[in-house]
């Protein structure tokens, strides 16, 4: 069977479409980001350049556009590539941007310089900053000098064993954790193509269509080949136990929840909606209770063991919840302390701290509220989880374009497109970036277009266009590789 024909099972422009909307726009990526340093007259694998979480955002923006173009067709026509002209696809687009040197977030350099700490010094990254250490040759790759690690420890745990394998050589390490952040995309990926159609539980998909909107998805690779963000392993964790609670062990399911919230801490959003609609529906005796609260513990306790210095251990999560950025919440703290200063409030920065975080927390608790109050979330906890996710995402003030990537394992599968479509565009919109525009319209385009596509969603389900139905995902007419 010829490579062209594992692709797609059919020699037609409609049938080939999706790999050049899909597929030649981020191996195009993935070759500008392996020659980046020939062009910048930096011919080194591992650079000082400084960390760009929102760099290279227009050329991202444009390569959307061909992202939405191939998703629509595809659920347009029907017409789906084979699970091995997906991994072909995966291949030629992930490789490229895993071998390339870092373009955008630097983080990387610190998960690594924490390993360094651990292994090189015998130091506890949870409570020594980074600083301490500034005589060693990985210290100025860093960003953050004297931040603790906020991280969870079982991602601290990761690096520190990766960059062990590694020998402690930066550039070797730096590929290693690329390699891992790789295989952890193609496991959600894997993830996402196992889930099964199931219509009481809001789940819907076509299986290799929501694998593709994820695993290409231009945010998607740019945070897992080419960033090595931890968040990717999120999206592994929430894909598969989607698949085990479908598989009817909810034990497992929840415990994988635990692990992600033991890579970064917003993981709980989801972990809570999955107990509380467990215990609601009564899915586990309270002996099995016990066991997963004993297991969950264990792993807990087991991860916690090797950094634990009483609370002080948690001090990063603390300090950084005391950081905004350039999210929604993050500009919502920005007006509020422009607005204190206008009318001459004294110590601006402390009132517009506590009013922006209070007015976040309020939300929380209104959208956990109206969560648990609404009867479909019993029948459909992806979909509650999701919601839950997003409105965390969209109110905390410290937010970074990557975190998406857990999102839209969430939603990606969900047959409520109100929710998957919009967080499949917000995915691509959060990345606006204009030169000299200020910061209330760039965040009302970031936000905005999202904000009334689902309006306009909202609306075609309370009315739909006559002859104009949604087309189903879950097609058993999909064209695909026999």
């Amino acid at each position: 069977m010829s490579v062209r024909t594992a692709i797609s099972g059919r020699d037609s422009w409609t049938a080939h479409r999706w790999w050049v909307f899909l597929v030649v726009p981020q191996l195009c990526l993935g070759l500008f980001f392996l020659a980046l340093p020939l062009l910048r007259g930096d011919a080194h694998y591992v650079t000082r350049s400084p960390s760009e979480p929102y760099g290279f955002g227009w050329l991202l923006l444009i390569l959307f556009v061909p992202y939405g173009l191939g998703l629509s067709a595809m659920r347009r026509t029907g017409s789906f590539p084979s699970r091995r002209g997906l991994w072909i696809a995966f291949a030629v687009s992930a490789v490229p941007l895993m071998l390339a040197p870092l373009a955008q977030s630097h983080d990387a350099y610190q998960y690594l310089f924490y390993a360094k700490m651990q292994l090189a010094h015998g130091a506890n990254p949870y409570v020594t900053v980074p600083s301490t250490f500034a005589s060693d040759p990985w210290f100025s790759y860093i960003g953050w000098p004297e931040q603790v690690s906020v991280y969870g420890p079982l991602w601290t745990m990761l690096v520190a064993g990766a960059t062990a394998v590694t020998g402690q050589q930066l550039a070797v390490s730096l590929l290693g954790l690329k390699v891992l952040a790789t295989g952890a995309t193609a496991a959600a990926t894997w993830g996402l193509a196992s889930v099964k159609p199931d219509h009481t539980s809001g789940v819907e998909p076509n299986g290799t269509y929501a694998a593709v909107a994820f695993a290409l998805n231009p945010l998607v690779l740019t945070a897992g080949p080419s960033s090595a963000h931890p968040d990717v392993f999120l999206a592994a964790f929430f894909a598969w136990a989607i698949v085990l609670d479908q598989r009817r062990r909810p034990i497992l399911a929840g415990l994988l929840l635990v692990v992600a919230v033991l890579f970064k801490a917003y993981a709980v959003f989801p972990l809570a909606i999955y107990c509380f609609v467990l215990w609601r529906r009564g899915d586990l005796r309270p002996r099995q209770w016990l066991v997963a609260a004993g297991a969950a513990a264990a792993v807990v306790a087991v991860s916690f063991a090797p950094y634990w210095a009483g609370w002080q251990t948690l001090a990063g999560t603390f300090s950084i919840a005391k950081l905004s950025s350039s999210g929604l919440g993050g500009r919502l703290q920005v007006w509020v302390e422009g607005l204190a200063r206008f009318v001459h409030l004294g110590s601006a920065a402390t009132v517009a701290s506590i009013t922006s975080r209070t007015i976040s927390v309020v939300i929380l608790v209104l959208v956990t509220v109206w969560i648990a109050r609404n009867t479909r979330t019993l029948r459909e906890p992806w979909w509650a989880a999701g919601i839950l996710l997003a409105s965390f995402l969209l109110v905390t003030p410290w937010y970074l374009p990557w975190y998406v990537v857990g999102l839209l394992a969430l939603t990606i599968p969900l047959v409520d497109r109100t929710i998957r479509a919009p967080a499949l565009l917000f995915s691509g919109t959060q990345l606006v970036q204009v030169p000299g525009l200020v910061d209330a319209p760039q965040t009302l385009l970031r936000y905005g277009i999202p904000l009334l596509y689902w309006l306009r969603l909202r609306s075609e389900r309370a009315h739909p266009p006559s002859g104009r139905p949604d087309p189903p995902l879950d097609t058993g007419a999909a064209t695909t590789v026999p």
